[in-house]
């Protein structure tokens, strides 16, 4: 696809909207999934996963490419309706300080599948996408990225890390800090709605976050896992601030007693103040039976290293991956998001291409 010729000769490119089942061109969508769930190594995904995936895309209001084989395949090849190659994008807004967000260009869902590789797909698609985005008024495209090494002749660069941490939570944990709010189970289901709006509150006062996808919510309330489940072991427990405004939550569930110590895993941490963040992480220490909290998408700078009364409580094992920007030359220049919240508190607030624990990638 460097070539224009080539293009035209071998593939063809279509961009659509994710439709319903309703919709004439629902198939289109569905083939376009399917080969997403393909080139990420998931199993086959049934209808009903298919359509809830398709509707959190409506939500998201994502456009999506698909790259096509001209000429009819081989005896029981898959059919031309599969792309051979995908390619998604969203609108968000990132937050560059005070009080001002950018429209930014969201990429997702990149596969090129193995056996049409060093046709310049993935240069043609990403080339042609960047300045479609430049050309509508973007200063600004986000990604992570599972291959890093690929993005960076396109002008992305490291943006925000994360880290996995494990906290001992025995009976030397203790923070110092004195509560102002108070902490309460919930249902974990109340966050298909209290997520977003907490998450809103976050992402207002941290310069660097970048606004979520539809499929964290369900993600965090454990209404859908990667197979379209519902996962029943995830528990959840709201901060509340002294004037009652609910400002903070924590989803987790317990790793299951094979695991020693027993663990608690945080699925996701949102605080919008260092208060309630503490607070969530006096009741994640006050939990029966469990000796360790782990939490693989831990902020690198964080409170909790200053507030702990014992080094030893906190362990850090790893830093983890990374998210990437893109600028272009002619506009104004990408300025990296912020290593951490700076008031607010939030694993993920940037954009995942590839989200290990949530469907659709």
């Amino acid at each position: 696809m460097a070539d224009p010729k080539e293009t035209n000769e071998k593939y063809n490119v279509k961009r659509f909207r994710s439709v319903g089942k309703e919709n004439p061109d629902y198939g289109q969508a569905r083939d376009w999934l399917r080969a997403v769930g393909f080139g990420f190594h998931d199993e086959q995904r049934s209808d009903e996963l298919i359509d809830k995936i398709l509707a959190m895309y409506q939500a998201d209001n994502r456009e999506l490419t698909g790259v096509y084989v001209n000429e009819e395949p081989p005896l029981h090849a898959l059919n031309p309706g599969f792309p051979v190659a995908t390619f998604g994008t969203l609108e968000n807004k990132l937050n560059v300080g005070f009080g001002e967000e950018l429209r930014t260009r969201q990429i997702t869902a990149v596969t090129v599948r193995g056996t049409h590789r060093r046709h310049g797909i993935l240069r043609g698609m990403m080339t042609a996408d960047l300045a479609d985005a430049k050309d509508g008024g973007f200063a600004m495209a986000a990604l992570t990225a599972s291959e890093a090494s690929i993005y960076g002749r396109f002008g992305f660069g490291v943006a925000t890390f994360e880290r996995s941490i494990k906290v001992d939570t025995g009976p030397k944990f203790r923070i110092r800090h004195e509560p102002v709010g108070r902490v309460e189970i919930a249902d974990p289901r109340v966050l298909l709605d209290l997520a977003p709006e907490v998450f809103e509150q976050v992402h207002h006062r941290t310069p660097g976050s970048i606004v979520r996808q539809d499929s964290y919510r369900h993600h965090v309330s454990g209404a859908m896992t990667r197979d379209g489940s519902e996962d029943k072991a995830i528990k959840c427990a709201l901060h509340y601030a002294p004037d009652g405004i609910i400002d903070g939550y924590v989803s987790y569930k317990f790793a299951g007693w094979d695991t020693k110590p027993y663990t608690v895993e945080i699925v996701d941490l949102v605080a919008a103040t260092d208060s309630a963040y503490l607070e969530l992480w006096q009741f994640l220490g006050s939990i029966d039976l469990v000796e360790q909290v782990s939490w693989p998408d831990a902020p690198v700078e964080d409170p909790l290293v200053w507030r702990s009364r014992t080094d030893a409580a906190l362990r850090l094992p790893t830093t983890a991956t990374c998210c990437g920007c893109a600028s272009w030359t002619s506009l104004q220049p990408c300025q990296p998001a912020a290593t951490a919240p700076m008031d607010g508190w939030s694993c993920r607030s940037g954009m995942r291409s590839v989200l290990p624990t949530v469907p659709g990638n």
